[in-house]
């Protein structure tokens, strides 16, 4: 288990999760360039794209963790403003990000999905780097692998993270060579990423809807099955 301060140099202090955070998007940006440069599109579009996109991410996280629990933060308002505490919803800030490359897509005239494909992959990676130093635990386990957290062993949820995200990576940046139609690759990242995020929500613990789906699984299942459709009707008129 990392610490939650990894350095402290007296005047400033570097958090894990910020230090991990911010290491992910540098490294997931100089993959998103290397896939620009062979799509042709331009190395401003594609920074810009996530300069925007990551303070629309950001936005888009916290606003759509503060809905979801929207009682409590009725109750302390304040606490809202207060993202150092913790509280982002990954998909919120996957959405906050989609706006932002559509607004792209038609302000340059360019293919939103060519810009969605050279972004995935680099995205999974940001995911999976950013996720070493997050501090979320899962449920009490006894699993071998398991970790020891305020004397409790729980399930890692971080390793599970970063190994299937950096697994999802590498087979979206090895499939990018045969990419069969636009948008196949972000697809694919939304499907794999969301099958992913479903299970993983059985040891991450939360409260269950009717003790069957949580909030996180039932927003997975929704963006599974217009993922899925997209991309399987996409794929016959390829076929054609």
């Amino acid at each position: 288990m990392l610490p939650r301060i990894l350095f402290d140099l007296g005047f400033i202090k570097i958090y894990t999760f910020g230090f991990t955070v911010a290491l992910g998007i540098l490294l997931g940006t100089y993959f998103s360039l290397q896939l620009a440069k062979k799509k042709g599109i331009s190395k401003e579009l594609i920074i810009d794209t996530l300069l925007y996109g990551f303070i629309a991410g950001i936005i888009g996280a916290r606003l759509i963790y503060v809905l979801l629990n929207l009682p409590e933060y009725l109750a302390e308002p304040v606490r809202i403003i207060h993202i150092d505490a913790g509280g982002m919803s990954l998909h919120g800030g996957l959405l906050g990000g989609l706006l932002v490359v559509i607004y792209q897509g038609i302000k340059n005239k360019i293919s939103i999905w060519d810009i969605l494909d050279v972004l995935s992959p680099g995205t999974a990676l940001a995911i999976a780097i950013g996720r070493i130093g997050c501090d979320l635990y899962g449920i009490p386990t006894d699993v071998p692998w398991g970790i020891y957290y305020q004397g409790i062993k729980v399930h890692p949820i971080q390793a599970y993270s970063f190994i299937y995200n950096l697994g999802l990576f590498y087979y979206l940046w090895r499939k990018n060579k045969d990419n069969i139609f636009k948008g196949a690759i972000f697809l694919r990242f939304i499907i794999i990423y969301s099958v992913f995020r479903f299970f993983l929500e059985y040891v991450r613990g939360g409260d269950f809807i009717w003790d069957l789906f949580n909030v996180g699984q039932i927003t997975s299942i929704v963006l599974m099955l217009i993922a899925g459709l997209i991309y399987w009707n996409s794929s016959r008129k390829a076929i054609k």
